[in-house]
């Protein structure tokens, strides 16, 4: 059995991958608000005095509910399935996660990912030296894992409208339960059961 500061590590991890893959340029859906970030149990609490002003409040029949209940649990296996393929699409490539994550971050920062141009360090962080093969394993990884969300994105849609809604409802319905604890109390018990 894994210990829990591994499956911890691990969870850290494939999050981290999702992040990368977003800002390495794909996202969810079209539609921000989709469910790959937003669940019921972590939808933030409304602004005082009830109400967002800027958004009306959405009417959410009990068949729909039913509906968004089971499409979450179906993109919750989606995501849970993907992110397994997307750490042994990293893994099959020689690099851990972290190693992975480490390699996105220095190409995303403004200075030179491979090493200090400078010869001085601010701080004492990870590896700056990115190697040849480190780097076409990464990149190799980056278009698996590239392929993954396109599959795991066509799937969500895909269990969203074999439960009878689309994915702008979808969103809406998300949108409803970050303003409506109660509905998202519903949802959570339907979820559950």
């Amino acid at each position: 059995m894994k210990s829990k500061k591994y499956n911890l590590s691990r969870l850290l991890a494939v999050s981290c991958l999702w992040l990368t893959a977003l800002t390495t340029g794909v996202s969810i859906l079209a539609q921000p608000s989709y469910a790959q970030t937003t669940s019921p149990e972590s939808s933030p609490e409304p602004q005082p005095g009830g109400e967002n002003p800027t958004q009306p409040q959405t009417e959410v029949s009990q068949e729909e509910l039913q509906q968004f209940a089971q499409a979450y649990k179906q993109i919750q296996q989606i995501r849970q399935d993907s992110e397994v393929k997307m750490v042994e699409a990293v893994q099959n490539e020689g690099l851990s996660p972290e190693r992975f994550i480490e390699i996105s971050e220095l190409q995303q920062s403004p200075q030179a990912p491979q090493g200090q141009e400078d010869g001085q360090s601010q701080q004492a962080p990870q590896n700056t030296e990115i190697t040849a093969q480190e780097q076409q394993g990464f990149e190799n990884a980056k278009t698996k894992i590239l392929e993954i969300r396109q599959q795991s994105e066509s799937q969500m849609e895909q269990a969203i409208q074999a439960e009878g809604l689309d994915v702008p409802r979808f969103n809406e319905i998300v949108a409803a339960l970050q303003q409506d604890p109660a509905l998202r109390d519903q949802v959570q018990q339907m979820i559950l059961n």
